[in-house]
């Protein structure tokens, strides 16, 4: 119900129990600003909106609202991924026959987690799907907005996406145009740049930088529309954020970069990802905002000719068709 990443998190597991039960009703309740996202998808009967609440009291009201939609729907079972006082007590409006519920602590892949919510619930052996059923029309679009872009549809698209929260979140400007280098030497690939407006800043000084013709969608995507990008993307390489969970779920070849996020809750899952984490370090996955050294090592590690050679194995193995 709140971070778009998140959401995008339960998206495997929700393709996999479609594709084992697809005459079921499958519904799902989510925060408003993630609803775009689940629209672009062929997947669920009805989505139910949670509107944006500034506090506790605008939340209870909104439950209540909610109160009667989710108790005439007579739901069998509820999947509770959320794991919150606001999921607990919507889940228990339901009175549903049977349901199970997200763990919010333990040190392990949230995906993973997700997966085992549904194995709790009665869907045993449930298998992620990374390949997400979009709608045609939004598939096609996001084809026609790459070629206005500049797309040279005979390329590889490379997408860099700069978007880490805080700076021990951020790989350097420079690294991303040194990579950015080293894939366009090659005639096969063209640099993609895409997300909101957050991140223009850094965008605007790697194209001051870059003397390539990439293709710059930054802030041009609706969700919907950039999770269909991603599907005409050949490698993703991203700082911890909702465009890079949006990547690894839809089967996109991924490399995270992770600083002071915990790559033990969060980092992406399967063999068609890799992440680059700090939690091999005394002062790794700390979660703070601000490096207590001033340099976020962590980060600056991995220099760009380290990330493509990653970039590089991490290709040859998906091509094999190992994921």
């Amino acid at each position: 119900m709140h971070a778009i990443g998140d959401v995008a998190i339960t998206l495997p597991s929700c393709i996999a129990l479609r594709q084992r039960f697809p005459l079921s009703r499958i519904d799902y309740i989510t925060g408003v600003s993630a609803q775009p996202l689940l629209e672009a998808l062929d997947l669920f009967d009805t989505i139910i909106p949670f509107p944006l609440c500034r506090n506790k009291f605008e939340r209870l009201r909104a439950i209540r609202m909610l109160r009667e939609q989710v108790r005439s729907a007579s739901y069998e079972i509820v999947l509770d991924l959320q794991g919150n006082w606001v999921s607990r007590t919507i889940r228990l409006l339901a009175n549903p026959k049977a349901w199970s519920e997200f763990d919010r602590v333990s040190p392990e892949l949230a995906g993973s987690r997700v997966t085992k919510a549904f194995c709790s619930g009665g869907f045993l052996s449930l298998e992620p799907t990374y390949r997400a059923p979009l709608r045609p029309e939004i598939l096609s679009g996001s084809e026609r907005l790459l070629k206005e872009n500049g797309w040279n549809s005979t390329r590889n698209l490379l997408l860099l996406n700069p978007a880490g929260l805080w700076a021990t979140r951020q790989w350097p400007d420079e690294s991303y145009l040194q990579l950015a280098e080293l894939f366009s030497s090659a005639d096969s690939w063209q640099i993609l740049l895409m997300g909101t407006e957050r991140i223009q800043s850094r965008v605007e000084r790697f194209l001051a930088g870059f003397g390539g013709s990439p293709v710059n969608l930054v802030g041009k995507t609706t969700l919907g529309e950039a999770l269909a990008v991603l599907q005409k993307v050949r490698l993703v390489v991203s700082e911890d954020s909702g465009l890079m969970h949006m990547a690894w779920i839809s089967g996109v070849p991924t490399i995270a970069l992770f600083g002071s996020s915990r790559h033990d809750w969060s980092s992406p899952d399967g063999d068609h990802s890799r992440c680059l984490h700090s939690g091999d370090l005394p002062c790794g996955a700390c979660m703070s905002t601000e490096c207590k050294y001033g340099d976020i090592h962590c980060l600056t590690r991995y220099s760009p000719s380290h990330v493509f050679n990653v970039a590089s194995d991490l290709l040859a193995a998906t091509a094999k068709g190992s994921h």
